[in-house]
């Protein structure tokens, strides 16, 4: 009687395990298919974040590609892209900093209001900072670039910061 009980045992064990691993494969299988052939909202949201099939020397070629440059403009659009970068860099982490700062403030169990205060005009001040720091990137890109290519950089830029749902709203609003 003890025998049929533990070869008992061991049947119904092996058919969960079974079913469990048939569960398992079949939804690895699943998802693998929906990447493969039909995951157009994976591949959307991958090829946005840079991550589906193109690298970043890919994408900046494929971005100054239609505007044609001489030496001393691409020389010029080099250092002051470099230059902007490594100050917006600063910014954003000066930004980060302070942002924590009030998040550390406010979380507290007695907040200081005073604090709170001056941690919040030095967040507002460091995004006006950048603010200042992109207008001022872009008038100097006006001074040495002549009208049609500003208008292809405009162009550009129009594509990558306006969403599809931001341009509907607008056409929506007007």
């Amino acid at each position: 009687m003890e025998k049929v009980k533990k070869k008992s045992f061991w049947f119904w064990g092996f058919i969960i395990l079974f079913i469990l691993n048939i569960s398992i494969i079949s939804s690895m299988g699943y998802f693998h298919y929906q990447m493969k052939n039909h995951g157009k909202k994976y591949q959307s949201a991958m090829s946005k974040r840079n991550a589906f099939h193109t690298n970043k020397a890919e994408m900046r070629r494929n971005f100054w590609s239609d505007i044609e440059f001489t030496k001393e403009e691409k020389l010029f659009l080099k250092n002051s892209r470099k230059e902007h970068f490594e100050k917006m860099k600063a910014l954003r982490v000066k930004l980060s900093e302070s942002q924590s700062s009030l998040f550390n403030e406010i979380r507290k169990s007695k907040p200081d209001t005073i604090k709170i205060n001056q941690y919040k005009t030095q967040s507002l001040k460091t995004q006006e900072e950048i603010i200042n720091e992109s207008i001022f990137f872009y008038e100097n890109l006006k001074t040495k670039l002549n009208d049609e290519q500003m208008k292809m950089i405009n162009s550009h830029l129009s594509k990558k910061f306006h969403s599809k749902k931001g341009m509907k709203k607008q056409i929506n609003n007007n």
